[in-house]
């Protein structure tokens, strides 16, 4: 059973390695490209965009140099692409091949907080080059010798959970700027208002989401149990589990071992004890406030969790709001503030939920 195991892993590792991407063809042809080349770091970049270049590398030697709040020394050049032909506020790191790409254009709302998104994005993801390359020891690294890239990716990201991943990236964006997701109103209310509701999911849950109940994503559950190992546990051991994983030792959920190894406890027993801690703070915060007074308006029966979002008047007796739900794809309607019925006006198609905004001029509504 172990030697099937093992060889199905072989054969996943392409698509475990493979990460996000950026479309060919939206970069016209006739754009010409720069690049600054150093013994840390390749910047590849659109011909006017020099000052995002420079910027970005060097704040990656700043952070290659300090190492601040560090996951281990190891530390590989990686290529940074500069991607300007998009509306999403966004980037990503991958293997196969090694790179991060960074979309220029900043969110209109900063959903990382206020401070400068350049700042922030490449903080975030020089973090994820940095766990690549720390995560290139042991069998990973055996990984990448028999199976190149692809093999060195595979076996990181199933040696460590993407909350550990984005959760670290999270930390790290926050601790190292005056702002950051960690901080942000919009980020603790997910978990908060669940907590508060005494809506308590068990780990599993928590980490593979569900599609019946609401789970926030991983990049808040990532972030509270990252932060809370840190201040109670050191950096030390957080640093040593992601070591010992990466490592597999212990070939079954190796970072869960490592976490019991330096920690005395498993994954499980760490998320219930952060999130023992964190409720006994909001409760205590909730009891402080006085509650504006509210009207529930839509009384009609969901199926499943929904979402209305970013609300706007029409009139005083009218909002348009944008719904989503497991069982409804995104649409804006119009909700009677009376009867609380629904009218639908349209499907806008795709678009990302942290640069969302809805705004109406006369008979004209704009997203």
């Amino acid at each position: 059973m172990a030697l099937q195991r093992f060889l199905l892993l072989l054969a996943l590792l392409p698509y475990f390695a493979s990460g996000q991407g950026f479309g060919l063809g939206l970069n016209p042809s006739n754009m010409r490209w720069n690049q600054i080349n150093t013994d840390k770091v390749q910047v590849i970049f659109p011909v006017g965009l020099e000052e995002h270049a420079q910027r970005a590398a060097n704040i990656i030697h700043l952070l290659d140099d300090e190492k601040p709040y560090y996951l281990d020394t190891l530390s590989e050049k990686v290529s940074v692409i500069i991607q300007n032909q998009t509306t999403v506020s966004n980037g990503f790191v991958t293997v196969g091949p090694f790179r991060t790409e960074f979309f220029t254009t900043p969110p209109q709302f900063g959903f990382f907080g206020q401070a400068e998104w350049w700042d922030l994005l490449t903080i975030h993801e020089y973090r994820h080059v940095q766990q690549f390359s720390n995560a290139k020891q042991g069998i990973t690294k055996l990984g990448s010798v028999l199976f190149g890239q692809n093999g060195w990716g595979g076996f990181a990201v199933v040696a460590i959970p993407r909350w550990f991943l984005e959760g670290d990236a999270v930390f790290m964006e926050t601790a190292m700027t005056n702002a950051g997701r960690g901080v942000t109103p919009d980020h603790d209310k997910l978990y908060r208002s669940l907590m508060l509701s005494d809506r308590f999911y068990g780990y599993e849950k928590a980490s593979a989401t569900s599609i019946k109940d609401f789970v926030p994503n991983h990049y808040s559950l990532g972030y509270y149990m990252v932060t809370h190992i840190r201040k109670q546990y050191g950096a030390e051991a957080l640093n040593e589990a992601a070591k010992d994983a990466v490592k597999y030792k212990g070939i079954f959920y190796p970072l869960s071992q490592g976490f019991k190894r330096h920690t005395g406890k498993r994954p499980r027993e760490l998320y219930r004890e952060t999130f023992e801690t964190l409720t006994e703070e909001w409760k205590a915060e909730a009891e402080q406030l006085e509650l504006t007074p509210s009207r529930q308006i839509n009384t009609q029966k969901k199926i499943g969790p929904t979402n209305y979002r970013i609300p706007v008047f029409l009139d005083e007796n009218t909002l348009i709001v944008e719904k989503r739900g497991f069982r409804d794809i995104r649409t804006f309607v119009m909700i009677d503030r009376q009867t609380g019925k629904e009218k639908v006006i349209t499907r806008p198609g795709l678009y990302t939920d942290d640069n969302s905004h809805l705004s109406i001029q006369g008979n004209k509504l704009a997203w």
